[in-house]
């Protein structure tokens, strides 16, 4: 998992090992897919923990932090959105909260990436669990193959992108319908679901 995410996403080996070793240690934590975590990581920042949408969505897992302010504070405050073990660990927290409202992964994700209350995610759920069966490929000592499936969805025309609602971090405890979420180009050029990527999301 840490080649496949090193050379996949040009990360030095250490940085993508502490990566991997804190989503194991957060899945054990939460019971969450720990590949599920890192898969989410790839497609919103491509392991980018500055990364910064437009709209202010932040770090590793693209989380709003001034939507989530009070999730930071245990962290450090809001500066700690760009810290990526704290970011991972309140997005992943809130991909926890997404997945168990929703009922199941799919709509997790679709909630995660505040398409809520869209009739879909304009494929976001789709590139994060194929980013998940490269991860469990290469888990698996296939790491060419998972680089090269990779490559080959990089290459791939992106799904037409359609208006959203609000990052998918968007506050949990409000009603689906008041949620809002506006396109974003991702980091590989790609339109994250509703658009997203570093700037879409939580």
């Amino acid at each position: 998992v840490v080649q496949y995410l090193a050379r996949r996403y040009r990360v030095a080996d250490g940085a993508v090992r502490l990566l991997v070793a804190t989503a194991f240690q957060i899945g054990r934590e939460k019971n969450l897919d720990p590949l599920l975590i890192l898969a989410v990581v790839a497609i919103e920042s491509s392991l980018n923990p500055f990364a910064e949408s437009a709209m202010g969505a932040q770090g590793l897992m693209q989380v709003m932090t001034r939507v989530h302010a009070q999730r930071f504070e245990p962290h450090g405050g809001e500066t700690a959105a760009l810290d990526p073990i704290a970011n991972m660990k309140v997005g992943s927290s809130i991909l926890h909260e997404s997945i168990s409202r929703g009922g199941s992964v799919e709509r997790g994700l679709q909630l995660y990436v505040g398409a809520g209350n869209m009739p879909d995610d304009g494929g976001y759920g789709t590139r994060v669990l194929g980013e998940r069966a490269r991860l469990q490929m290469a888990a698996t000592g296939k790491v060419d193959a998972a680089i090269a499936a990779g490559m080959r969805a990089a290459a791939a025309p992106a799904p037409e992108s359609k208006p959203v609602a609000l990052p998918v971090n968007a506050d949990l405890s409000l009603p689906l319908e008041s949620t809002r979420l506006a396109p974003s180009p991702n980091s590989t050029g790609e339109t994250h679901h509703l658009p997203a990527a570093p700037e879409h999301s939580v």
